[in-house]
């Protein structure tokens, strides 16, 4: 019964997503697309993609900050990529999912997958150079991918990350083992307020050294 609730999840939250994508892109192609600002952390997006409970699934780290930022943008873009790695990645393998704050305002989310079935066509493609902006069509004319799948479908997602304000940067690298992607976009990172000792300790507070 856990089993096929979970199924059922993950069929709502894909077929949920898929129409927010195509919302997105058509907004995007029409120059329609307004940015909104929200506050949130990567662990709520996470769960609300439903990557917490897939189990192919490995989280090497994760940013705890609070951050601001257009999560709708950084939702689409995390979504289509996870699923890219988890379609076409090695069945029998888990992905890597990593996301850190870098410095005082980036923020970087690195998705790793094993070499899949189609890696020896991807690396006779385009061998070691990062993947910039392929479109779908071009990597369907050389064997790779499906129909069922947004697989490399950087085109779009590059729409997405240059959405940003500044735009994000959003690379796909092959290696001998594997595919990286990695998405960096500027954000405003919420830094707890820091309360003084002589602020939290009442005036009239004696010590007394024994």
């Amino acid at each position: 019964a856990i089993a096929k609730l979970n199924s059922m999840r993950a069929q709502s939250t894909t077929g949920f997503h898929m129409c927010n994508s195509i919302l997105m892109q058509t907004a995007l192609l029409n120059n329609e697309y307004v940015q909104q600002q929200q506050e949130f952390c990567m662990s709520e997006l996470f769960e609300e993609l439903g990557l917490n409970s897939d189990q192919r699934i490995f989280f090497d780290s994760n940013c705890t900050d609070k951050l601001v930022t257009d999560k709708s943008l950084v939702s689409n873009i995390l979504y289509q990529a996870v699923q890219n790695a988890l379609i076409h990645g090695a069945k029998d393998r888990k992905i890597c999912l990593e996301a850190n704050r870098i410095g005082q305002t980036q923020l970087c989310v690195t998705i790793w997958n094993q070499k899949g079935d189609n890696h020896e066509k991807l690396l006779a493609l385009h061998g070691y150079a990062p993947l910039l902006a392929q479109k779908s069509a071009t990597l369907m004319a050389a064997g790779i991918g499906g129909a069922h799948s947004t697989f490399l479908g950087l085109s779009e997602m590059q729409s997405a990350a240059a959405a940003f304000s500044p735009p994000g940067q959003l690379t796909l690298t092959p290696d001998e083992d594997g595919v990286t992607f990695e998405l960096r976009i500027v954000v405003d990172f919420i830094v707890p307020a820091q309360v003084s000792v002589c602020e939290s300790l009442p005036y009239d507070l004696v010590f007394a050294c024994c």
